[in-house]
């Protein structure tokens, strides 16, 4: 491994300490806690430019060593699809495997007019509409992982759609509404994806603890 600075080290060492976390827990949301892990990790990766050498060493360290009884190996993900940016498919796959998460927060965040998270959902939507759209019709990529990214993302983001608050319901996929619903009343001066992810990588928790509590 080549010498790596401070800030590489701390990020080799968050992985180290989630995947153990990983494989001591249960594994009944293993799956989730594993692409959290990866989501994660494409951010501070990319911020800190740890190369997918160095990540993919760690990973093979710990699959090849911890007992992980009946808990599935993690396997690191370097998000080379077919149809995504890398960081749209990070977008939507948070959405996804925190769905749970969103419904429980969704309302207060709304209600407060917090702009990251009103960035996020918003940014998810736009993902959906300039990328997933074309899918629908294209039976090349019918079975693809890209296409079931995409089902998943309409199938949970209807879930919110029955969630009222002050402002009332969120409007569906298909509404007009939706631009003028998620804006913010904060003046913001970056559009940057990552800034985005850091605000909501804090709402939902995962910061340098993927979901789970960090040691």
């Amino acid at each position: 491994i080549p010498k790596l600075s401070n800030e590489q080290k701390n990020v080799c060492k968050n992985l180290y300490r989630n995947l153990k976390l990983l494989y001591s827990g249960s594994s009944e949301e293993s799956d989730k806690y594993c692409n959290n892990i990866n989501n994660w990790l494409y951010y501070e990766t990319k911020e800190d430019n740890v190369s997918d050498d160095t990540i993919t060493r760690i990973f093979d360290a710990l699959n090849g060593t911890i007992e992980k009884k009946e808990i599935s190996v993690c396997p690191y993900y370097t998000f080379n699809k077919e149809l995504f940016e890398p960081e749209n498919l990070v977008m939507l796959g948070i959405f996804n495997d925190n769905i749970e998460i969103l419904k429980e927060i969704y309302k207060e965040k709304i209600e407060s007019d917090d702009c990251s998270f009103k960035r996020y959902i918003s940014n998810c939507i736009k993902i959906y509409k300039s990328a997933c759209k074309n899918l629908e019709n294209n039976r090349q990529l019918s079975t693809s992982d890209d296409k079931k990214d995409c089902e998943n993302f309409k199938e949970n983001y209807s879930q919110l759609t029955d969630i009222k608050t002050k402002y009332g319901n969120i409007p569906t996929l298909d509404s007009k509404d939706i631009e003028n619903f998620f804006s913010c009343s904060m003046t913001i001066t970056t559009t940057a994806v990552t800034g985005i992810m850091a605000g909501i990588f804090s709402l939902l928790g995962l910061t340098y603890k993927v979901g789970m509590p960090l040691i």
